[in-house]
């Protein structure tokens, strides 16, 4: 009897352990995947004429430029199988990147193309897409194409921003944007190249950078051969716009701007424009007040905000703030953009709902497939119970 019962306490003992040690596979298995960044490998060195930024004269000829770069798998290193997509309309290029993530499209003439991103079967989205290039004589554009997988887009070490992010524009009149090139990395990017195919109803009047050599070709394609942009650097680009008489009042058009550079992933950047309102509603940032109810506010985004903890901050939701700011993509918030924040039901009801605690307590311990929290302090105390009328029992023994 005396062994049965030391039986009976060991075995609670062990139930005890096995639970604690579940726990401990819970914790750790919750820990997040850090995935290290991996930048791109260079390959050869672009020739930029005239000294890092002149756009060589016009040349004649079939392979007087180039397009290549290296597709990157975010956090995980070069991806093969990409399929890329070159075209003006008149023509095409195919190719698909090879094992190391690299790819080259030469022999090219002079003129525009578009590069369209193609991952397949793959789960992984394009951080930029549609990519207008300017093919240039003794230019070779170096374009690293960057993939992600989940939802979240990543923002690479160099980047665009417009001021304003959005703005009106009256059919006539005109606008003047600037675009700004962000580099944080501790080091220069070479080789930057800045382009910008604008809408059809949008023509740019002039165009002029803090850096490098401006062409605005047929007044709708920006190219700008910036050359290197020093660490923890910025420069700027200045665009003045004007619109169509027959843009129809009401419509949006959204321009999208590239960067490239050596170093990392391209990036992009939209400024939403939208048609209608007086010339002087055009010439500067669009009106920071709308109707709906009284206690409209307006945000400026600072650097790191995120836009799904800024809205409870606020008493709204993220999807409340992208439809009073026409977003489409909550994670591509510009800094020193400024957003207005509706007034709307998620501010009545984080006023009106009861205030509840996230998560469980600091002493509870999640167990695996249980669906229940079993407190620490309870366990130690079973511990402590078990082995307590275990020893009793030893005691009574006849």
């Amino acid at each position: 009897m005396n062994g049965q019962r030391i039986s009976h306490v060991l075995i609670g003992v062990g139930m005890v352990l096995m639970l604690l040690a579940g726990w401990g596979g819970v914790a750790t298995a919750q820990q997040p995947d850090a995935r290290p960044t991996v930048q791109p490998r260079a390959t050869t060195t672009p020739s930029f004429p005239g000294g890092g930024g002149a756009i060589a004269p016009a040349e004649t000829g079939a392979s007087c430029a180039s397009l290549y770069g290296t597709a990157i798998n975010w956090g995980f290193g070069n991806q093969g199988d990409i399929g890329l997509h070159l075209s003006d309309g008149g023509w095409h290029a195919d190719t698909v990147t090879a094992d190391d993530g690299r790819y080259n499209f030469g022999n090219l003439g002079s003129g525009v193309g578009i590069l369209t991103v193609d991952p397949g079967a793959l789960p992984l989205t394009p951080m930029v897409n549609h990519i207008a290039v300017r093919l240039l004589c003794g230019v070779a554009v170096q374009a690293n194409i960057g993939l992600y997988s989940g939802t979240e887009r990543p923002i690479p070490p160099a980047y665009l921003s417009w001021q304003p992010a959005a703005a009106n524009i009256a059919p006539g009149q005109s606008l003047t944007l600037t675009l700004t090139i962000h580099n944080t990395l501790p080091n220069p990017i070479s080789n930057v190249i800045l382009t910008d195919l604008f809408p059809t109803g949008l023509t740019i009047e002039r165009a002029s950078a803090s850096k490098g050599e401006v062409e605005v070709l047929e007044g709708r394609m920006l190219t700008v051969l910036v050359g290197m942009v020093d660490a923890g650097g910025e420069e700027t680009v200045t665009v003045a716009i004007r619109a169509d008489e027959g843009l129809a009042a009401g419509s949006e058009q959204s321009n999208v701007a590239t960067l490239f550079y050596a170093e990392s992933a391209a990036d992009q950047s939209a400024v939403t424009l939208r048609v209608g309102g007086s010339s002087a509603a055009a010439e500067t940032e669009p009106a920071m007040t709308v109707s709906g109810g009284e206690g409209t506010r307006v945000y400026t985004v600072q650097e790191g905000d995120i836009l799904y903890e800024l809205a409870p901050q606020f008493g709204v939701t993220a999807e409340e703030i992208m439809a009073a700011n026409g977003i489409t993509d909550p994670h591509r918030l510009q800094i020193g953009q400024q957003l207005i924040i509706p007034a709307g039901a998620g501010e009545q009801l984080a006023q009106a709902a009861p205030e509840t605690t996230e998560g469980p307590p600091p002493d509870t311990l999640p167990v695996t497939g249980l669906g229940v929290s079993v407190s620490f302090a309870a366990i130690l105390l079973a511990v402590i119970a078990l082995l307590g009328r275990g020893a009793r029992s030893i005691k009574r023994r006849p």
